[in-house]
C-alpha cells in the first residue's frame, strides 16, 4: 500500500482522536424541531458511544499497541480520523441535511477545542467518554480543546473489524438507569443498530428485573426462621427417621418423596411446630427426599415462618406470596416476566 506524506505518530493521532470526540460533544439537535429533537440527540449519543469503541478496538490509547506500530495502519486510521473532523466541522451541512448545529466553542492558541461540557455529558456515551478522558490523562497528552446520524460517520470506522460491538454496547449502556432514556435508544437504533438495540433492551429487562424483584423483598422476611432456636439432639429424629412397629401419622418420607398437596401438622400453640418446621426445612435428608421427587428436574425450595406477633408482612397472605415469590424468583429470573406481567409493564 502506498504511503501519502509522513506518517503520523501514536500521539497525533490521540489528539487528533480527542479533537473528533470535542467535535461530537459539541454538536446537537436544533431546538425547534421538537420532540424530534430528543430522538436525533439520542441518535448522535450512540454514534459516539460506537466511535469510543472503536477506539478501544484499535487499541487508539495503548502506547504498547502493535498494531499502531505499523506506519501504514497508522496512516489508514489518521485517514478515518480526518473525515471524521472534517463531517463533524460542517456546521451548514450539518444544521441543512440533518438538523444539528454547533454550539459556541473555545479555540486555544495550538488549535486545539475546549468543551467544557463535556466532562458533565450524561447518556449512552458517558461511560466510555469519561474512560476515554482518564486514559487521556494518564498518557499526559495535552489538549486544550457529538455524534453524526449513522450512515455517514459509522463507515468511517467500520473499516476497523468489530470484536463484539454488543457486549462493548451493554457495559456502556448499563450505567443508564431512566427506562424513558433507554426506550429512546431503542426506538433510534432498532433498524439502523440492531446489536446496540438489543444492549438497550437487554439493560432495560436487568433495570424492570431488579425493580420487580426488589419490591418483593421486605427486611424481616427471614426473621421468624432465624430466631427459632434448634432443637436439642436427636430431640426430631422421629420425623424422618419414625418408629417401624407404631406409626401413629402417615410417613412424612413417602410424602416427600411422591405426594402432592399439603402435609398438614397441628398442634398447640408452643408445643414446638414452627422448631419441628425448621428442623425439616434445614434437614439435608429432607432436600434428598424431595430431589426423587423432582426426577431430574431443578429443585427449588422456598420457605416462610408466619410469626404472630411481628409485623404486619410477617403474619399476612400478602406477605407469604411476596416471601416466596421473592425466593422463588432470585432463584430463577428468567420467570420472572412471565410469573409477574403486570409488574413488568
Amino acid at each position: 500500500m502506498e504511503v501519502a506524506g509522513l506518517t503520523i505518530g501514536a500521539v497525533a493521532l490521540v489528539s487528533l482522536f480527542k479533537d473528533c470526540v470535542d467535535l461530537f460533544s459539541m454538536i446537537t439537535a436544533a431546538r425547534d424541531l421538537g420532540k424530534d429533537a430528543a430522538i436525533l440527540d439520542t441518535k448522535l449519543d450512540v454514534e459516539k458511544m460506537l466511535f469510543l469503541q472503536w477506539s478501544d478496538r484499535v487499541g487508539l490509547l495503548d502506547p504498547n499497541n502493535a498494531l499502531l506500530c505499523n506506519p501504514d495502519t497508522r496512516q489508514i486510521v489518521s485517514r478515518v480520523l480526518e473525515s471524521i473532523k472534517s463531517l463533524l466541522s460542517e456546521g451548514q451541512a450539518l444544521q441543512r441535511d440533518y438538523g444539528l448545529k454547533r454550539v459556541d466553542i473555545i479555540q486555544s492558541a495550538s488549535g486545539h477545542i475546549d468543551v467544557q461540557s463535556t466532562m458533565e455529558h450524561q447518556g449512552a456515551s458517558s461511560f466510555r467518554f469519561r474512560k476515554f478522558l482518564k486514559q487521556f490523562e494518564e498518557l499526559k497528552i495535552k489538549s486544550d480543546s457529538g455524534r453524526h446520524s449513522s450512515f455517514k460517520v459509522s463507515k468511517q470506522y467500520n473499516l476497523i473489524p468489530i470484536l463484539s460491538e454488543t457486549a462493548s454496547s451493554k457495559d456502556d449502556l448499563a450505567n443508564i438507569k431512566d427506562l424513558a432514556e433507554l426506550d429512546l435508544v431503542i426506538e433510534v437504533t432498532s433498524n439502523t443498530r440492531p446489536s446496540v438495540s438489543e444492549a438497550a433492551v437487554a439493560t432495560k429487562s436487568a433495570i424492570i428485573l431488579s425493580r420487580v424483584i426488589g419490591s418483593l423483598w421486605f427486611r424481616w422476611y427471614d426473621d421468624r426462621r432465624v430466631n427459632i432456636k434448634s432443637p436439642h439432639f436427636k430431640t426430631l429424629q422421629w420425623a424422618l427417621d419414625p418408629p417401624s412397629d407404631c406409626l401413629q401419622w402417615d410417613d412424612l418420607n413417602t410424602w416427600l418423596q411422591s405426594a402432592s398437596g399439603l402435609y398438614w401438622l397441628s398442634g398447640k400453640a408452643g408445643s414446638g411446630k414452627s422448631t419441628l418446621m425448621k428442623y425439616l426445612h434445614q434437614h439435608g435428608k429432607t432436600r434428598a427426599l424431595l430431589q426423587t421427587w423432582a426426577n431430574g428436574s431443578d429443585l427449588i425450595s422456598a420457605s416462610f415462618f408466619f410469626y404472630a406477633l411481628g409485623k404486619t408482612e410477617q403474619k399476612s397472605q400478602s406477605g407469604l406470596l411476596r416471601s416466596l415469590l421473592y425466593q422463588i424468583l432470585k432463584y430463577d429470573p428468567s420467570v420472572t416476566e412471565h410469573a409477574l406481567p403486570h409488574m413488568w409493564r
